[in-house]
């Protein structure tokens, strides 16, 4: 070492450490607390949608009895169709309930029969003589591609247990001769498959 020079000190290396440690632990203990805070809130509440009192679920199966005739020219086909559709109706029991009340009556779900001046399936309407004045739903199903229904033939079946508060079960059944239009995929004949009928 030379004589009145001073040898150059080492930076304080242990102070650094302690501040940038303090900054980690500090930013760590941040992050452990929002975490925390994020695991201890409750959940927020989902919202569940409530169906309308008014909607239906209409079950529906169909048989195709026979295709009569194949148009190639015209892309149409004949076919016999037999349609059957359910579904539960917790009015009809009320309203039949409510008039047994007020009429003394000993009316029952099984012994109402469709109005025929009155019912409209396609419209939405189903409609009982011993009710006048009551409409109650119809499923408004509707063959889209059928544009000739030369024989069509509905009715209706009602199934209730007699209890009051249980709901009748309501059947739609609906023959069906009628010409409808479709585009003939043949390419793949005879493995060719086709949509025929669409019911809405």
């Amino acid at each position: 070492m030379l004589e009145g020079v001073e040898e150059p000190r080492a930076a304080p290396a242990r102070k650094t450490v302690d501040i940038v440690s303090s900054q980690v632990a500090a930013s760590a203990q941040q992050m452990v607390d929002i975490v925390s805070s994020e695991v201890a809130a409750p959940a927020p509440a989902r919202k569940t949608k409530t169906p309308p009192a008014n909607r239906f679920e209409v079950r529906v199966r169909m048989t195709v009895s026979r295709v009569i005739n194949v148009s190639l020219v015209e892309q149409t086909f004949t076919a016999e169709v037999q349609m059957e559709a359910s579904w539960i109706d917790s009015r009809i029991a009320v309203a039949v309930a409510e008039k047994n009340t007020h009429d003394a009556t000993t009316l029952t779900v099984q012994g109402l029969n469709p109005d025929l001046e009155t019912t409209d399936q396609k419209a939405g309407r189903l409609c009982f003589t011993e009710l006048p004045g009551e409409s109650f739903f119809a499923p408004r199903l509707v063959f889209r591609n059928c544009i000739d229904d030369g024989r069509s033939e509905q009715w209706f079946a009602l199934f209730h247990d007699g209890d009051v508060d249980a709901p009748a079960v309501v059947c739609l059944r609906w023959n069906l001769t009628g010409v409808f239009q479709e585009m003939l995929e043949l390419k793949l004949f005879p493995m060719d498959v086709q949509v025929p009928l669409q019911l809405l």
